[in-house]
């Protein structure tokens, strides 16, 4: 798991590599790590969530284990974003179904829910099943249960970046 793992992680190094190329970037390569280092980061904190929503049922899935099986399921994601930054050559309406909204859209989204399902596509469907299928084996849960907590973190953090997104802007839930 850990091979693949690496090998998801060059997938990704190449896929931001190609947007930084294409900007204005003098260090292409230097912007792709960062980029890497972030992916790489949300991937440690979102197996050290999962490690503690597993713990709280009652199962034992060490992070360890999560982290490297968490990077492989965000192989659907890497093709999202090749899709979303324009370099794979689909229909608009391909890559409105596969990558969501943010493959289609121009400038920044406008508003907190915009932004906070843009990525929401058939690979964003597909990296769900496959963390959740992988997740299970490593909790020893059954396969519709780790699909409810993955779907569950995913919609938590969801409506976080929403609600991040529109205090933001300066806008406010309060009268």
């Amino acid at each position: 798991m850990r091979v693949t793992a690496l090998l998801v992680a060059v997938m990704w190094l190449d896929v931001l590599r190609g947007p930084a190329e294409g900007g204005r970037s003098h260090a292409p390569w230097l912007v792709a790590l960062a980029g890497l280092a972030g992916e790489v980061a949300f991937t440690a904190l979102e197996a050290l969530a999962a490690a503690a929503f597993w713990r709280v049922l009652g199962r034992r899935a060490r992070w360890s284990e999560l982290a490297p099986r968490l990077l492989v399921a965000s192989s659907a994601e890497t093709l999202a974003v090749s899709i979303a930054a324009g370099r794979a050559r689909l229909p608009h309406v391909w890559g409105l179904m596969l990558a969501g909204p943010r493959a289609m859209e121009s400038g920044g989204p406008p508003h907190g829910i915009a932004a906070a399902f843009a990525t929401f596509g058939v690979l964003a469907i597909v990296r769900m099943l496959i963390s959740a299928a992988l997740q299970a084996r490593v909790a020893r849960a059954t396969f519709p249960a780790a699909l409810l907590m993955v779907a569950t973190m995913w919609l938590v953090s969801r409506l976080a970046a929403w609600w991040t997104f529109d205090l933001l802007q300066g806008r406010s839930f309060q009268p």
